[in-house]
């Protein structure tokens, strides 16, 4: 399998993108209102 610095690594990116997407979605529906 993956060592597991790099299976850190992923999971790392993964997460920021995830929350990096989260916060986008969060300020699009504040500009909603």
């Amino acid at each position: 399998m993956y060592p597991d610095h790099t299976l850190t690594a992923v999971s790392k990116k993964v997460y920021s993108e995830s929350l990096h997407a989260r916060f986008q979605v969060q300020v699009t529906q504040i500009s909603q209102y």
